[in-house]
């Protein structure tokens, strides 16, 4: 709590837990001296070890135990994602206070968002050892800093007016790298491969990649985001830390009749056959969206013959 001021104000991160993983057991054959002269490392346990570890007893085949780890730290957000917040203000003193008031802001380099509710009425009463909770949501839209900004405002015992903000900074951070290359046919198809790549600090799911068209275009072939295991279940494609990912999409241009022509962009080198929409999920299933807005597509338009 501040010195000067008798309300205290906590902000935690919320987001979900994540698998505890150990280190293999280290074995040893029961004839060799270290394990011998090891205490801890008999040639009775030595034996036990490397029995578990061929049966794949328990979750050492993928170093995953029956535990969950609470986050540490702050964590990476990243774009499109929710970003939720635990506001909590606490009344640390022994006197009553009243008329609190707790507002939220995120801002950013181009714009401001009041994440609280129900800032509008005041608390009216705050007695000691109790406090006002509350958990904010947002979906993070844009790149680059981020400050939440939280303002409480309250009447002490004394009748005074107080009032204290605070200011908690994060960076979000691109979730995927997006490449695009095109190719065109006679008939005037146009193939597109988007290549996406996880540059996330881990694995994630493809929940699905959409290229919506622009009216300009018709689309032909959908590429599907699932792929069958082992028992035939139609499961999300998994991305580890850097791999990629390369889905192929037919169009062709729409009859004459059914839209205007596109004008071409400037320097009449292309015009717009779509945008993509990325749906993604965390490890732990947190899903988060990549906007179209963020995968313009250009392409060459179709040579005409002379």
């Amino acid at each position: 709590m501040d010195s000067t001021h008798l309300l205290a104000l906590k902000v935690m991160r919320l987001t979900r837990p994540s698998f505890v993983t150990e280190t293999p057991l280290v074995t040893f054959d029961p004839r060799d001296l270290f394990a011998q002269s090891a205490p801890a490392l008999s040639p009775q346990k030595c034996a036990a070890n490397q029995r578990d570890i061929a049966e794949g007893a328990g979750h050492q085949k993928i170093n995953l135990t029956d535990m969950l780890s609470l986050p540490q730290n702050f964590g990476n957000i990243y774009l499109g994602e929710t970003f939720s917040a635990y506001v909590s203000v606490h009344n640390d003193c022994n006197f009553l206070c009243r008329d609190i008031i707790v507002k939220a802001d995120l801002q950013t380099n181009s714009s401001k968002v009041a994440m609280t509710a129900g800032s509008a009425e005041p608390v009216s009463e705050l007695p000691p050892d109790r406090s006002i909770d509350e958990v904010l949501t947002h979906e993070v839209k844009e790149l680059g800093p981020h400050i939440l900004v939280c303002t409480v405002s309250y009447t002490s015992h004394s009748s005074e007016k107080l009032y204290f903000k605070k200011y908690f900074k994060f960076q979000v951070q691109r979730p995927l790298d997006v490449k695009t290359d095109f190719r065109t046919t006679e008939n005037d198809e146009v193939f597109l491969e988007a290549k996406i790549q996880n540059i996330t600090s881990g694995p994630i799911f493809l929940e699905r990649v959409f290229l919506e068209p622009s009216p300009n275009f018709q689309l032909l072939d959908t590429p599907s985001t699932d792929r069958e295991d082992d028992s035939g279940v139609r499961v999300p494609e998994c991305l580890r830390e850097q791999e990629t990912r390369q889905f192929l999409y037919r169009l062709r241009p729409a009859a004459s009749g059914d839209t205007q022509p596109q004008q071409p962009s400037v320097g009449g080198a292309s015009v717009t056959v779509g945008k993509l929409d990325i749906t993604w999920r965390s490890q732990m299933g947190q899903r988060a969206d990549c906007r179209p807005a963020l995968c313009a597509l250009p392409c060459p338009r179709p040579r005409t013959s002379a």
